[in-house]
């Protein structure tokens, strides 16, 4: 991290300025495009802090005396990257592999909670999810970070269908009587893509998937006793 900060001391405290210079000198940039601006060397700096935590991690692996009796180094400096809100994180680190096992790993991915064939972090996901409830797949995959970065609807759409939303059972801590209840209940027709997975459809003797079902609905409606009384009288 000191060293993305000296850079930073360096390098982007001097990009911040020039933005600085031009919103003053240039009549044409409005104050918008001035935040815009001056968020790109912040943004970068995040990337760098990011990719340094994580390549000073492995490092800690390399020199470390448990690891050198737990596992021998596989092959260094192997180059990962996944998106961000901030952007794209690219960093290196060391392939690992188990005396014990056999077994080949990152050690700095696994500490860091970065899967295999990560390509997103948990934060944009986070984004897109947030957007998904009012637009579209391809628009939320583009509001997913804060940089020009684009998420692919496809990538959207697995992160909803992947999401597991438990039931909402009410609590009533008493239960009240009334005289009128009314039940509206219905069904209706709903296509599949799939049941459980995809391609579980199966094929009936004519041919087509069975892809429909009939889920039942039902609205129950309570009523005041004076309006209830209001109803009955005008049916």
């Amino acid at each position: 991290m000191h060293i993305s900060i000296q850079q930073f001391m360096e390098i982007g405290i001097k990009k911040i300025e020039k933005v600085v210079e031009s919103f003053i000198n240039d009549d044409q940039m409005n104050i918008g495009e001035f935040v815009l601006e001056l968020g790109k060397p912040l943004q970068e700096l995040q990337r760098e802090i990011i990719a340094e935590t994580i390549e000073g991690i492995d490092e800690v692996y390399r020199k470390s005396a448990y690891r050198t009796s737990h596992y021998v180094v596989e092959r260094a400096r192997v180059p990962n990257s996944f998106t961000s809100t901030c952007g794209e994180i690219k960093y290196k680190r060391t392939y690992f592999k188990s005396k014990e096992t056999g077994e080949f790993i990152f050690l700095a991915d696994k500490a860091c909670g970065i899967t295999k064939n990560m390509r997103k972090s948990e934060d944009v996901v986070i984004e897109a999810i947030k957007h998904v409830v009012d637009t579209s797949y391809r628009i939320s995959g583009e509001h997913a970070t804060h940089t020009e970065d684009i998420i692919s609807k496809q990538a959207v759409m697995k992160e909803v269908h992947s999401l597991e939303i438990p039931a909402l059972i009410p609590f009533v801590k008493k239960k009240r009587q009334v005289k009128v209840l009314y039940i509206n209940a219905d069904e209706d027709h709903v296509s599949l893509q799939f049941n459980n997975k995809k391609g579980d459809l199966k094929v009936g003797e004519n041919g087509y998937k069975s892809n429909t079902i009939e889920p039942r609905l039902a609205c129950i409606l309570r009523m005041l006793r004076k309006k209830a009384k209001e109803v009955k009288e005008i049916d």
